[in-house]
Order: C-alpha cells, then sequence, then structure tokens
C-alpha cells in the first residue's frame, strides 16, 4: 500500500528506538537547518542530508550541521 518494500520496512522495525521529547525537538530543527540552507546556499546536498540523518539518528541538535542559524 505504501511503495516502500517490506524488506526496508521490517528492517526499520528492527531498528527503530524511542526517541524522547528533545530528540524529536532536535530532529525537527535538523529537517528546518536543511531546508533552509539546500535554499539558500550551493552546497552538496547529499553531504548535507547525510549529516542530518546522523544527528536524527543520533538525537543530535541542528546546531552542529554546516550553516546552521545561529539565532
Amino acid at each position: 500500500i505504501t511503495g516502500v518494500s517490506p524488506f526496508f520496512v521490517r528492517d526499520l522495525h528492527r531498528f527503530k528506538r524511542r526517541y524522547n521529547f528533545q530528540e524529536i525537538q532536535n530532529a525537527l530543527e535538523n529537517l528546518r537547518q536543511v531546508d533552509y540552507s539546500l535554499k539558500n546556499y550551493a552546497i552538496d546536498e547529499g553531504r548535507l542530508l547525510e549529516q542530518a540523518l546522523v544527528q536524527i539518528v543520533k538525537g543530535w541538535p541542528a546546531t552542529l550541521l554546516p550553516y546552521a542559524a545561529k539565532n
């Protein structure tokens, strides 16, 4: 129904973990920063997305991303 491989979904369930509220906030901020950076800088999209994904999985804040807004 979703168009996603059942093998991918199985692996996703195997590697899932519970995120606390702060980690979810960090993930959303990471995505916001990625969106902003991709729209405003000539940047390697793949590298930026890879870094953001690692930060989201580890629960790290968006301030560690290159080009993160310092507001």
